[in-house]
């Protein structure tokens, strides 16, 4: 169950060891949600996340979902805002320059407000990632022998 819950739109980890934050990407979003440790770009140490903290921001859900339908509407008004460019670039009759001009601020204030509210509904998605070797002495997320016949 755990790496099914993957690609969080504006998760952020901080390092448990130099205490910096970044971004995972897919496949680090993918070993974080299955319990597997991951390596912080800036320190190299392995770091991994509680079973708790995943809980958490699988209690909090996805924010992107919400802004699926303004994004989509976004992409088709923008896929028509570029077919009205590329046909007033390439015939006699064009398109008034106020047109245009419109277009170009309608996508600017739309991307500039929809960006802002994004950033506030992903501003309490961030984990802190603890050491392997300071997980293993504390016994949390330690793998269970009897599953783990390598060690």
């Amino acid at each position: 169950m755990g790496s099914k819950f993957v690609a969080v739109v504006g998760l952020k980890v901080t390092c448990g060891e130099c205490q910096k934050q970044f971004v995972p990407g897919y496949k680090q979003q993918i070993r974080i949600f299955a319990l597997e440790p991951i390596a912080c770009p800036s320190c190299c140490a392995e770091q991994v996340a509680t079973e708790a903290q995943c809980d958490a921001i699988r209690a909090l859900g996805n924010p992107i979902s919400s802004f699926r339908p303004v994004l989509a509407i976004m992409g088709i008004l923008g896929g028509g805002f570029f077919a009205m460019v590329l046909y007033r670039l390439s015939t006699d009759d064009p398109i008034p320059d106020g047109v245009v001009m419109l277009g170009f601020v309608i996508a600017l204030g739309v991307q500039l407000a929809v960006g802002a509210s994004f950033r506030k509904a992903t501003e309490g998605l961030s984990m802190d990632l603890q050491g392997v070797a300071a997980m293993e002495s504390s016994g949390e997320n330690a793998p269970d022998p009897e599953k783990d016949p390598g060690n």
